[in-house]
């Protein structure tokens, strides 16, 4: 996931982001028609046009809304630091899923999730209120993450159905070809891509529409939920690292601090939901 992050926020700045997430979403289904047989699967839809409203609402949800507030994010905002605001989703899954389910929050829980909130902050503007209205990228990667833990409830009710490849092929697909009009429409033709930026949308497709979702849904198929939010709280580590090797990419002191909250809390709301 971080790795994926820092290659989606470099390529972003590159190009009409909303077209890459379509072509990288798109990219990645047509990959898969070709890894699919070689380890023995057939992708079947079937499953989704029995449960069309769950499918529709992920497709929606994170494969349109959250990937086109997410890129227009990464445009606008460093990666490193955006590895580190997706730490902020086991917070919104708590949210959603007391809202929805009826889930109760404890206070302890409520304890952490303002914590988090705090060191989204700190992370995000360095400790100066002064300038939270020039973090827009950062302002964007939050409401993205909004929409993507929204998506852990029609995903899991998806797949006590089907399996991890369908589910990731199928919607990567459907949201590549709703994400592509919209980028012509708000965003302006890209009549060429250079060849740069096609190898880009190529890296973004395999770690992140190929390798970071099917180890997604497979996890989440087989594994309790929070203990695959807790896990992809490590994410940051190696995305930091990455962001820093391949584009001298790094953060104040401050920062710094705001991350470390991050990744402490996140994981401790993870785990606490699990008890």
């Amino acid at each position: 996931m971080g790795i994926s992050t820092v290659i989606a926020g470099h390529a972003a700045k590159l190009m009409n982001p909303v077209l890459l997430a379509g072509l990288g979403l798109l990219s990645s289904a047509l990959l898969w028609l070709v890894l699919a047989p070689l380890v023995h699967q057939k992708i079947s839809l079937a499953t989704f046009r029995r449960n069309w409203k769950d499918f529709l609402e992920l497709v929606l949800s994170r494969g349109v809304a959250g990937n086109a507030l997410i890129f227009l994010g990464f445009q606008l905002t460093t990666a490193v630091k955006a590895v580190f605001l997706f730490n902020l989703e086991p917070a919104f899954v708590a949210i959603w899923s007391a809202l929805l389910l009826g889930e109760r929050i404890s206070l302890r829980q409520a304890i952490l999730i303002l914590l988090l909130l705090a060191g989204g902050f700190l992370l995000s503007t360095g400790g100066s209120i002064e300038t939270l209205t020039a973090q827009t990228g950062d302002l964007l990667i939050v409401a993205a993450l909004v929409c993507f833990s929204y998506a852990y409830l029609p995903a899991a009710r998806l797949l006590k159905k089907t399996d991890s490849i369908s589910l990731t092929a199928s919607s990567n697909c459907l949201s590549g070809l709703l994400l592509l009009p919209l980028a012509f429409l708000f965003f302006g033709a890209q009549p060429t891509l250079t060849l740069e930026q096609g190898g880009w949308i190529v890296a973004y497709a395999i770690t992140f529409g190929v390798l970071m979702l099917y180890f997604y849904f497979t996890a989440l198929k087989s594994t309790k939920p929070w203990i695959v939010s807790s896990l992809l709280q490590l994410a940051p580590l190696p995305g930091a690292a990455l962001a820093y090797l391949l584009f001298g990419e790094t953060l104040t002191l401050p920062q710094m601090l705001g991350g470390l909250v991050l990744l402490a809390t996140s994981f401790e709301i993870s785990r606490e939901r699990g008890r």
